[in-house]
């Protein structure tokens, strides 16, 4: 896993403590097993460093209005909200960088409803908020398309710590893709090949989503290769990109499960692609 050390400081002896930020976000609780995190994470973030939209969904309005207060300090815009589909309708409207779904997995429809979310579609990073020690239990979740976990019970700094870092990704994101296709723009006839392209990445989409629910590894492969090879040639490079890395990641553990958080990426970026392709296209119609 890389990573860029962005601090350290000697302890004692020949101890230090160092702090990095990797390449990738991973969830540390697959790797260090009933660690306890966010140790003395108070003098390490600052919480005006945390900027951006945030949507907070959660049926439980005590839990609601606690996350809601626990980031009053910081410069977030913050969109609240305890019904589904009216949060999704506000994400439509005002997209945010993060949304924070406080969610149980044994819940009836969890997975669906994260599912849901993800189809409206609403982008951004997707985190969920649970307690569930049990990472098989989350997993449906993740499959549907979140991103990665806040646990709970969570400290401040935790809760800063998580949101900064998915908010960062969000960010360079959204400063790495380009709502204006170079390729289309050339002539009537690129913008032709480009509007077929993209017909035909809205059924790579759809394999792609059957495929990794029946687990079949050879196909998730191929069809993120069919995506890494054509995104780029059809001006979509971002997406080429994150294609190539979801193929990577799959060769280097051969594991769809493992690499379901980049693929979902993948999948994110394909369908956002397709709705700015089609908003342009009615904003030039009216």
């Amino acid at each position: 896993m890389r990573c860029t050390v962005i601090w350290c400081r000697h302890v004692r002896n020949h101890v230090h403590e160092a702090a990095v930020i990797f390449e990738h976000p991973i969830d540390l609780w697959r790797h260090i097993e009933g660690a306890e995190a966010g140790a003395d994470l108070a003098t390490r973030i600052d919480p005006k460093e945390l900027k951006g939209r945030v949507l907070v969904l959660s049926e439980d309005d005590l839990m609601r209005e606690m996350i809601v207060h626990e980031l009053s300090e910081t410069e977030l815009h913050i969109l609240s909200h305890s019904d589904l589909d009216e949060a999704i309708k506000n994400a439509q409207a005002e997209p945010p960088d993060v949304v924070l779904y406080d969610l149980e997995p044994d819940k009836e429809n969890a997975a669906t409803n994260v599912h849901k979310m993800r189809e409206a579609p609403v982008f951004g990073s997707l985190l969920i908020a649970t307690g569930e020690p049990n990472t098989q239990r989350i997993q449906p979740l993740k499959d549907a398309g979140a991103d990665g976990v806040l646990r709970k019970p969570f400290q401040t700094m935790q809760l800063f710590a998580v949101l900064l870092e998915w908010l960062t990704v969000s960010q360079n994101q959204e400063e790495g893709a380009s709502s204006t296709n170079i390729i289309a723009e050339r002539d009537p006839t690129s913008r032709q090949l480009v509007d077929q392209y993209l017909t035909q990445l809205k059924s790579l989409n759809e394999d792609l989503a059957t495929a990794m629910g029946a687990d079949d590894f050879v196909q998730v492969r191929a069809l993120s290769r069919r995506i890494y090879e054509s995104a780029g040639v059809f001006g979509l490079m971002p997406l080429s990109r994150n294609a190539k890395i979801a193929l990577t990641q799959l060769d280097s553990c051969y594991s769809i499960e493992e690499s379901t958080t980049q693929i979902q990426k993948m999948l994110q970026m394909s369908r956002k692609a397709i709705l700015d392709a089609a908003n342009a296209e009615g904003a030039q119609a009216a």
